[in-house]
């Protein structure tokens, strides 16, 4: 198949299926989002895969709009502040005001105890824990 082709039936597609950001029952009473896109199927590995990647890119620009500091830190840190800014977006992440004040000011440790005193840590607790020990170490952690 051409890549014309592709386009061709991309574009009747779109027209057919519609385009949906948010789900939506379709006339057979499936969820359903995108251009026509089953969530009662799933979805395969490569799909899964090519989101992750594609929201970590986005919220990873995102994230150095919003602090620029995030741009000279080390990979690991650069990570745990991804890592919270996937789970609870940039409008929440600015809420930890005293947490990027140390961050500014190279304070690991601190802005570790200020990421752990909060309503995230107590919400999830074991993640908490490993991203700021990230955070506080500059050393990636994949377990415990």
């Amino acid at each position: 198949m051409t890549p014309y082709t592709l386009t061709k039936v991309r574009d009747q597609l779109k027209r057919d299926e519609g385009w949906e950001n948010f789900p939506y029952k379709d006339s057979l009473g499936f969820l359903t989002i995108g251009v026509g896109f089953n969530l009662e199927t799933g979805l395969d590995n490569e799909e899964i895969e090519w989101i992750l990647s594609h929201r970590l890119t986005t919220y990873y620009h995102n994230l150095l709009a919003a602090f620029p500091v995030v741009g000279t830190l080390d990979e690991a840190r650069q990570g745990a502040l991804l890592n919270m800014a996937y789970q609870m977006g940039i409008p929440r992440l600015k809420g930890f005001k005293k947490m990027w004040d140390s961050i500014e000011r190279g304070l690991y440790e601190q802005a570790s105890l200020h990421g752990l005193d909060s309503k995230w840590a107590k919400q999830t607790p074991a993640r908490a824990r490993r991203v700021m020990q990230q955070l506080r170490t500059g050393e990636w952690v994949q377990d415990g």
